[in-house]
């Protein structure tokens, strides 16, 4: 080998500091720890505070007007179905003298036998007449003879007594009463029971002379 040759290559001992060194510089790079995130100042705090306290607001106050308008939507809905449904409600009080006519007119027409065909007649124009308005939600009010009285469905004009009827119970129907749907369109007219008087409950005395 010569001179020249032995200058090229490189000395063993100094290849391997080389490697050493390089090696050393690589464990130390990775040993060493990332530099840490910095630290927010008291300011950026607050200021963090404030913008999740704005957004808490704000999410409250949507929430507040999600609800206000369903709300408002049930309402909406609910008057409108009313509309409907109780929308003819003067027709029907409109139609309840007619009713009592008919009905006037049947009572007075059967005391009389001669007229069986009117009778007949304004017979249908009733069954009619209470066909049309059970289609349209409109019912008797039932005040049945020997039922308890309904104050918020009768209208008690009289009141009688009557051995055959406890206190309290209806006697008799006067007027029919009507109601259009759950609403009452007028109590039924009635006369009602009472507790008999004190004379009438007091024993008679004996009518025989005395001896």
């Amino acid at each position: 080998m010569s001179d020249n040759e032995r200058m090229a290559m490189p000395d063993a001992d100094e290849a391997r500091e080389a490697a050493d060194s390089a090696a050393g510089n690589a464990a130390q790079e990775q040993s060493t720890p990332p530099p840490a995130a910095p630290t927010p100042g008291a300011e950026e705090l607050a200021e963090l505070r404030r913008k999740a306290a704005e957004y808490d607001a704000l999410l409250d106050r949507l929430k507040r007007a999600t609800a206000d308008y369903m709300n408002s939507q049930r309402r909406m809905e609910r008057d409108m179905q009313e509309r409907v449904r109780y929308g003819i409600e003067s027709f029907a009080r409109e139609l309840l003298p007619v009713a009592d006519n008919l009905g006037r007119a049947l009572a007075a027409a059967r005391e009389t036998p001669a007229v069986e065909t009117l009778i007949g007649g304004v017979d249908l124009v009733e069954k009619q007449l209470y066909a049309i308005f059970e289609r349209h939600g409109i019912r008797p009010v039932p005040a049945e003879q020997g039922t308890p009285f309904n104050p918020e469905m009768h209208d008690a004009i009289a009141a009688v007594e009557s051995p055959s009827h406890r206190p309290g119970h209806i006697v008799h129907e006067t007027q029919k009463g009507f109601q259009f749907h759950d609403r009452l369109l007028r109590p039924a007219s009635v006369v009602v029971s009472k507790p008999p008087s004190e004379d009438s409950q007091a024993p008679k005395g004996d009518s025989r002379a005395d001896v």
